[in-house]
């Protein structure tokens, strides 16, 4: 749920040496989720990233970390999908030929 969110958000700040706080993870999320309403590209990068970036840029943020943590923070959600959905097809794909 959110809770999880936010706890993502608050590590991710942290793992690139943004001092995490509950506000800043929370408006990451929201900023977030807000940009995912109106995906527009695949994965919808792009979007995601500058909304990820924009409540750190407001806050003073340099744009170097972050980027870097709007992409780990993206990759955060992209990669366990991504894992799930190959274990699924190869699966899958085991079961069609037996």
């Amino acid at each position: 749920g959110w809770g999880a969110e936010v706890a993502v958000a608050w590590a991710t700040l942290a793992a690139v040496g943004i001092p995490p706080t509950l506000a800043l993870s929370s408006l990451v999320v929201l900023a977030t989720a807000a940009a995912n309403a109106i995906a527009v590209s695949p994965g919808n990068a792009g979007p995601f990233e500058l909304a990820a970036m924009l409540p750190l840029a407001g806050l003073g943020v340099a744009p170097e970390p972050a980027l870097a943590f709007a992409l780990l923070f993206h990759l955060a959600h992209l990669a366990p999908v991504a894992a799930i959905g190959g274990w699924v097809l190869v699966r899958e794909a085991s079961a069609a030929r037996a």
